[in-house]
């Protein structure tokens, strides 16, 4: 699953997707 997620609310998407979503593994592509 693609997710486009802000810098600024970064931290609480990644909280969700290990505690809520349970979506691994997690790769992090910057989008500039």
């Amino acid at each position: 699953q693609d997710m486009l997620v802000p810098m600024k609310c970064l931290q609480q998407a990644l909280h969700t997707f290990q505690n809520d979503i349970h979506v691994y593994p997690i790769w992090l592509c910057p989008f500039l």
